[in-house]
């Protein structure tokens, strides 16, 4: 039996993630998967799955957001709304989205039940 996760790093470890950077970064994808899950509960899949391109749309959207963030870092303003770093957390999600999008799983009534590419299953990290 696998021994329980208690943080980050024991995930890290278990997907051999190497690099101080990957093993960062793995902490702020969990935040942002929590942001993502938050964020759907409230939206609904059909928010992205309701339009005739969804897929073109998420890109779109990214393209909002990347021009957002040139504007800002550019002429070195100040956001007056949402945080530049907020709008890196929704660049990254758009980018979950649009993987979903691109394999077919957006809309899939199950549960993924592996871990893409690594064949680890998910109960085997809970």
């Amino acid at each position: 039996m696998n021994k329980p996760l208690r943080n980050d790093k024991d995930l890290a470890e278990l997907i051999g993630l190497e690099t101080p950077q990957a093993q960062r970064a793995l902490s702020w994808a969990v935040y942002n998967l929590m942001v993502f899950d938050k964020k759907q509960k409230d939206y609904g899949p059909k928010n992205i799955s309701g339009n005739p391109c969804p897929e073109l749309a998420v890109a779109i959207r990214s393209n909002d957001k990347v021009q957002r963030l040139m504007n800002l870092l550019y002429n070195n303003k100040q956001a007056s709304n949402e945080s530049i770093f907020d709008s890196w957390s929704d660049l990254a999600n758009y980018g979950l989205i649009g993987m979903l999008l691109n394999t077919g799983e957006w809309d899939s009534p199950e549960e993924a039940t592996t871990l893409p590419e690594l064949g680890i299953e998910y109960q085997e990290i809970h």
